[in-house]
């Protein structure tokens, strides 16, 4: 709850106190200030927290933790000092008897996430914290925010057409919940949120309204941060109209009061914006010089996601100026940013929802004793949450990483027919630098879409006869065999009930496997089957480079390779695709040293 300004000096007096009380007046005072974004918060929070562990109370160290996390987001823009904090908070979320507090955590994460461009684990993060809130059935004013708060920022987290109506959706409810505590600068926010709405719908009329209507609001409360973000959209929106100096003329108000604020992110957006308006003016040089600046402030702080998108900008910049090399090595650098961002974020996402899918499993009792006063329509929707993460696995595999495919294989192409009677052998070497990267980038996807839709593909399985499984492979890499002078060779094999397609990428994957990773000049493949009780045991040898014994579990996890790609091909997703088909079919699968050289993969599958 907001501290009155009277209570300030009672509470300044008990905070001298190194007792439960003496913490809890410190913990008022660190929210008070942290509200108002005074750097007075961060000493009360330190305070706070130093206290609390001379008690050794738990419940407090969390609280203060909270504050310091609030404070280096907030007042700071330090996202990632703000997350260490907000974790500390997170592993004592079991000494946290308030929904509040604990939502708070969960937002300030979403925040740090958001921020620093993890945008899975921002989503996570949010409608965690909003499935708390919406559990709490009295809210106060201030909670009623917090619930509004969180819509909102889901709303800004879902960009691009495709989610356009999900994200009028979470401004509609967020617009809702700010109505019904007459917050005027919620109610401007979600009037700019609905303008980028209409914007997606191409209805510029209604969404320059609505933009007028969120200025008329942010001027009217004074709030800065919320004109120059109206600022900069009526000046996108102006240019894409056709009123240039207009437009242009409200990009460099926002920047002059980005600049006031000195959050260097917020800054580099607006240069980037500039410089994007004078390229559609053909403007290149007058662009570089906004562009470079926004790269001095994306580079010191690390920005992935802004950096990925000043890099597209610049290369157009420096291609359009007869700047090849330098537009190759941004247009190199944008792709590297976006396929290291989307590894990043489908490896947290999977191993991140795979995990709370095992616990929820596993240790249902104690996740039952730790969410208890939560309701269980907010327990079922957690649980949709996780399932949904997953489905939306394929998604992001065939649409978003797509596009740096598109845009390495678009450069490509405008090298080779632009300057196809100019190119020495350097640029030629750097066209087949990028036909490998989209190549590479292809055979990503592909095994991603392969891998998402083990989880979230249910076929019937049938009678599966694998000799038939394992002859329609042979035939399917029967230029590679040729190629590489392999072997491959299996004895009789039984019929099981499986999903048959499946089976066939089991097969494929390991039999591969065998070959590519092999330098014996003569590749040899050996499967055998046997009978074990109630199961059948598979043996895929070969006679390769092996797999040293610390990395026989490793080896099964999602993007780990072992060996870089100069060497072997691959997207390190194979193996795990196999385990995730053995996992489906209620079976199990190891690697074993192969004698005298080589790897022996075990698959045991149900012979019922």
């Amino acid at each position: 709850m907001p501290v009155e300004k009277k209570n300030i000096g009672q509470l300044q007096a008990l905070s001298r106190q190194n007792n439960d009380e003496g913490v809890n007046a410190l913990l008022q005072l660190s929210e008070h200030y942290n509200r108002k974004r005074s750097k007075i918060a961060l000493s009360y929070a330190k305070r706070a927290l130093e206290h609390a562990v001379s008690i050794n109370n738990q419940s407090y160290i969390a609280k203060a933790h909270i504050q310091l996390a609030t404070y280096f987001s907030r007042s700071r823009t330090d996202y990632f000092a703000s997350m260490k904090h907000s974790e500390k908070a997170l592993s004592l979320q079991q000494f946290i008897t308030s929904k509040h507090d604990l939502a708070e955590i969960y937002k300030i994460t979403g925040i740090n996430y958001h921020y620093i461009g993890d945008i899975n684990r921002a989503q996570h993060s949010y409608m965690t914290a909003l499935d708390i809130m919406l559990s709490i059935h009295s809210r106060s004013k201030d909670e009623t925010k917090d619930v509004a708060d969180l819509y909102y920022n889901l709303a800004i987290l879902n960009k691009g057409e495709d989610a356009n109506e999900l994200r009028r959706t979470y401004l509609e409810q967020a617009q809702k919940y700010y109505a019904e505590i007459g917050n005027m600068n919620g109610q401007a926010r979600c009037a700019d949120g609905m303008a980028v709405y209409w914007f997606y719908a191409k209805d510029y009329r209604q969404a320059l309204l609505e933009m007028e209507r969120a200025l008329s609001i942010f001027m009217q409360i004074k709030d800065n941060e919320g004109i120059y973000l109206t600022y900069n959209n009526i000046g996108t929106l102006k240019i894409q109209d056709g009123k240039f100096e207009e437009g242009l003329d409200y990009l460099h108000r926002s920047l002059k009061l980005r600049k006031e604020t000195g959050n260097p992110v917020s800054i580099a957006i607006s240069y980037i914006n500039i410089g994007n308006a004078w390229i559609d003016k053909k403007k290149y040089k007058e662009a570089l010089t906004y562009l470079r600046k926004a790269e001095v402030l994306l580079r010191q702080a690390e920005n992935r996601v802004q950096l990925a998108a000043l890099m597209q900008s610049m290369s157009k910049c420096y291609d359009a100026l007869g700047q090849h090399r330098k537009a190759y090595k941004a247009i190199t650098e944008y792709a590297e940013y976006r396929d290291s961002l989307h590894r990043f974020e489908l490896k947290k996402a999977y191993s991140d929802t795979k995990l709370q899918y095992d616990i929820e499993l596993m240790e249902r009792d104690a996740l039952i004793d730790r969410l208890q006063n939560f309701e269980i329509a907010s327990y079922i929707h957690k649980l949709e949450i996780s399932n949904n993460e997953l489905k939306q696995f394929a998604h992001i595999a065939s649409h978003d990483l797509k596009e740096p495919l598109r845009t390495i294989t678009g450069f490509a192409n405008l090298l080779e027919k632009g300057y196809k009677d100019k190119l020495d052998a350097q640029a030629v070497e750097y066209i087949r630098y990028i036909t490998t990267g989209a190549k590479r980038l292809n055979e990503l996807v592909k095994d991603i879409l392969n891998l998402s839709r083990i989880n979230t593909v249910e076929q019937s399985l049938s009678q599966v006869d694998l000799n038939e499984v394992a002859k329609e492979v042979t035939a399917h890499i029967r230029t590679l065999v040729s190629e590489k002078k392999a072997t491959v060779k299996y004895g009789k094999l039984p019929t099981i009930h499986a999903d048959k397609t499946q089976m066939f990428q089991l097969f494929l994957n390991l039999i591969v496997n065998g070959i590519k990773y092999n330098n014996s000049g003569k590749p040899h493949i050996n499967i055998k089957c046997s009978k074990e009780g109630s199961n059948y045991r598979f043996n895929f040898s070969d006679n390769g480079i092996g797999i040293p014994e610390e990395y026989h579990e490793k080896v099964f996890e999602i993007f780990q390779r072992l060996h870089d790609r100069t060497s072997y091909s691959g997207t390190g997703i194979g193996l795990t695709l196999c385990k995730k088909i053995v996992d489906r079919h209620k079976g199990r699968i190891w690697v074993e040293k192969n004698h005298p050289q080589g790897s022996t993969f075990i698959v045991q599958l149900p012979a019922q």
